[in-house]
């Protein structure tokens, strides 16, 4: 996804950033296979991938730009926001539970 012109363009990465930050996020990735099958949540068919990983992967996060995903708000026990949001958390600026 990042890879993507669009992508790059926009955070306006050279290919060696882009690199950087790939093999950092690597070191520190948990790699999950799915073992949730789910189906009829989402229009394109191909997202449900991202909710079975998250699932399977117990995580308490989807960062997502889709707003079909972004829709659901939430699915199981997994919260589902916009990067801007996310950041927000992470530096303490923003409460999980919050509406902003």
């Amino acid at each position: 996804m990042l890879a993507r012109p669009r992508i790059i363009r926009r955070l306006g990465w050279t290919p060696q950033a882009l690199a950087a930050f790939i093999g950092g996020y690597r070191a520190v990735a948990i790699e999950v296979v799915p073992t949730t099958h789910i189906s009829g949540v989402l229009p394109d068919p191909a997202d449900h991938a991202l909710l079975e990983a998250a699932i399977t992967g117990r995580a308490d996060y989807i960062v997502t730009g889709d707003t079909a995903v972004l829709a659901l708000g939430r699915y199981a026990d997994v919260a589902i926001v916009r990067p801007a949001r996310f950041l927000a958390i992470l530096s303490g600026g923003l409460h999980p539970g919050s509406d902003a």
